[in-house]
């Protein structure tokens, strides 16, 4: 069985496909880049984007309830990005270019976050590998206080010592490379 679809609505597919994209790429030069273009060519694109769209960049599911996204913009770059809700008739704004002091500022607080969370994760990471050693070092000593009373089951219990100290100098390499 074969679906047909109009020329309008593959139009409207197409513009869909192509407004995610924009989308995508206003949040993230607002984002990354305070709103303000890259480049003069990638300035002239997402202005005629955005004039050809009347505005409308995207839309978004929020609540069970759909919003445009509308972005507006001047010489330097994207100045506002906001959603309309047409049930509401409201605006939430998202995104306003703050001075270029105020966006260093924010980009170098982000910075140490970022790497405040990840010296927290290395921390909890090694945490739980020094953990794990002293595990498999209390194990092994274990096994070896077993041979010592038991020395039939000796090879038997080797072997569980040989993996043990596999997975623990692996887990000590691992520990040195973080």
């Amino acid at each position: 069985m074969k679906i047909l679809i109009t020329e309008s609505q593959l139009k409207n597919l197409l513009l869909e496909e192509d407004s995610n994209e924009l989308l995508r790429s206003i949040y993230s030069l607002a984002k990354n880049n305070n709103g303000l273009f890259k480049s003069e060519k990638q300035a002239q694109f997402l202005k005629r984007q955005i004039d050809f769209r009347d505005g409308i960049v995207g839309s978004q599911e929020m609540y069970g309830n759909s919003v445009s996204v509308r972005a507006e913009y001047d010489d330097k770059g994207i100045t506002k990005i906001y959603t309309h809700s047409h049930k509401t008739n409201r605006d939430v704004v998202k995104f306003i270019r703050i001075s270029d002091e105020q966006f260093k500022d924010n980009q170098d607080r982000r910075a140490v976050n970022f790497a405040s969370e990840r010296e927290k994760a290395k921390s909890g990471i090694a945490q739980n590998l020094q953990q794990r050693i002293d595990l498999l070092r209390n194990g092994i000593g274990e096994l070896m206080d077993e041979i010592n009373n038991d020395p039939s089951i000796g090879k038997i219990l080797n072997k569980a010592i040989a993996r043990y100290q596999l997975e623990l100098a692996d887990l000590e390499r691992q520990l040195a490379e973080l």
